[in-house]
């Protein structure tokens, strides 16, 4: 990638309540210059388009490209870089359009951390969310009132339960752990992370088996 030829995403300023902005600690080797690595970095995460390409319209880019509003480096040289430093330490914070993420978390994790988080030492330390973007995201479905109301337990703690192993098992497996910890006096008995329908999986197998033999 030739970060000289990328187009600069340098705005000269931006709605707020149209982007959410990450926040990004960097650390790279002094040669390496940030300042024009970061708009590399926010259209990766956004159009991805390092040459021109026939969809990518000025209008698709006003909308679209995420933007560099900052970089500041940490501490700042000023004019020279002493002789021992190897690496240098930026915060860099780049604009992410809302149209691009709405109010899906996955496309949020995918379009703030996503594949820059294999560029190297970065890391994202925070991000601004305008309203419209917050008022997407419901909360809750219940709330601990809710919960209680259902569980009809209002005057001692809620007892929680998590499944282990956290995947392996068949249903029928399942199905008496489960059982059990709600004879036991569980309240609620949580599902892992790592719980899942194998259906792809099960799937394959399955092909395998008939054209396998």
């Amino acid at each position: 990638m030739d970060i000289e030829a990328l187009p600069m995403a340098l705005p000269d300023g931006i709605d707020y309540d149209e982007f959410i902005v990450g926040t990004y600690l960097v650390s790279f080797p002094k040669h390496i210059d940030i300042p024009k690595l970061a708009p590399a970095l926010a259209i990766e995460q956004s159009t991805a388009t390092w040459v021109a390409v026939p969809g990518e319209t000025p209008e698709v880019r006003r909308q679209h490209v995420a933007k560099v509003i900052g970089v500041y480096e940490i501490p700042d040289h000023e004019w020279v870089i002493p002789a021992d430093v190897q690496d240098r330490n930026y915060v860099i914070q780049i604009a992410f359009p809302v149209v691009n993420i709405e109010s899906q978390i996955p496309m949020l994790l995918a379009a703030v951390v996503g594949n820059i988080s294999m560029a190297g030492r970065l890391k994202l330390v925070d991000m601004r969310f305008p309203a419209k973007s917050v008022e997407g995201f419901g909360g809750p479905k219940f709330g601990i009132p809710g919960v209680r109301k259902l569980l009809g337990v209002k005057d001692r703690a809620l007892l929680n339960n998590m499944i282990k192993p956290c995947t392996g098992y068949p249903c029928e497996v399942g199905v008496e752990l489960f059982r059990q910890a709600a004879l036991g006096g569980a309240d609620i008995i949580k599902d892992d992370e790592l719980l899942a329908e194998h259906v792809l999986q099960q799937g394959a197998g399955a092909r395998q088996g008939v054209h396998g033999g």
